[in-house]
């Protein structure tokens, strides 16, 4: 855009100008450009206050002795304000939408990753997870119930023999056998008036809790892996729910009051979870009865239904 000097009246920083403007006029071809102007121009583009433009250009003294006509574009927004106002209403709007836009990706970007992310980590979880054919190795050798009890596994002290029918469950359900258990593992605290404890392992390669059916021999017969975590202890450990083995929630286990039978076994409340990898079981892998299990055999001071 070219802007040319008025032909009025010029002051003393006006004249020098226009003999400038002159002199370098005679060396070139075309039209004078006004140079300040471009300056202008790239204010304009950065400011929609042009009001606030005109101030800065009659109080610097690079332009003293201009008046408003000596710039139309300011003239005109001068004689206009309402157009001035318009303006910037316009600039506030369009950056209030641009910002309002940015905010919404980010909300549908975090919608779309969140579930995402959750997935990602439950595969992650699920192969960190033992296969049950790794459990089935790992716990090979607690068939011989010698080498169990040499890596401290003890017999359940009240020598019970657990079948379906003890929990009120129908006979076809099966039995479940007889628990050896690790102290240490299940972080026991107190027998007294129900067994206690801190326990919250999960590792089923070494699992807290082995179960065996007695033989007609007399001998033991290794049938399936258990793990069981204290509630107290799992929940103060910050996990909000039951822990869970290929996507199965452990069971849980709490004594009802109002009953005769006692639902967690002489256990303050827990969650278990059985894993049948030394005997099929029907009912399914992490069923906790099984039909293929028999109490028959058994010696000693158990209950037996």
């Amino acid at each position: 855009m070219v802007f040319h000097v008025s032909q009025s009246k010029r002051t003393e920083p006006q004249r020098k100008l226009r003999q400038f403007l002159f002199n370098k006029s005679r060396k070139s071809s075309g039209p004078v450009l006004f140079e300040p102007g471009r300056i202008i121009l790239s204010h304009l583009q950065k400011s929609s206050n042009l009001t606030g433009l005109s101030k800065h250009l009659r109080g610097s003294s690079k332009y003293a002795g201009f008046s408003p006509t000596t710039f139309p574009i300011e003239k005109e927004l001068a004689e206009n304000p309402e157009q001035s106002r318009q303006s910037n209403k316009i600039t506030i709007m369009n950056t209030f939408k641009k910002n309002l836009c940015t905010v919404l990706w980010f909300v549908i970007a975090a919608l779309l990753v969140i579930p995402i992310f959750n997935t990602a980590i439950a595969q992650v979880k699920k192969i960190s997870e033992p296969t049950l054919e790794e459990i089935r190795i790992a716990t090979n050798k607690f068939k011989n119930i010698s080498v169990a009890l040499a890596e401290g596994y003890i017999a359940d002290p009240m020598n019970i023999c657990e079948m379906a029918t003890m929990m009120g469950r129908p006979a076809e359900e099966g039995g479940m056998g007889i628990h050896y258990f690790r102290p240490d593992l299940l972080g026991i605290t107190a027998t007294e008036p129900r067994v206690n404890g801190v326990g919250t392992h999960t590792d089923f390669l070494q699992p807290a809790v082995l179960l065996y059916e007695p033989q007609a021999d007399g001998s033991m017969e290794l049938i399936a892996v258990e793990n069981l975590v204290f509630a107290k202890a799992w929940h103060a450990e910050g996990n909000a729910h039951a822990p869970t083995f290929h996507g199965v929630v452990f069971d849980h286990m709490k004594d009802n009051p109002a009953t005769d039978l006692d639902e967690a076994h002489m256990f303050e409340e827990h969650y278990d979870r059985h894993v049948w990898v030394h005997r099929e079981n029907p009912n399914g892998v992490f069923k906790p009865f099984n039909p293929n299990v028999s109490c028959e055999h058994h010696k000693g001071s158990a209950m037996k239904m």
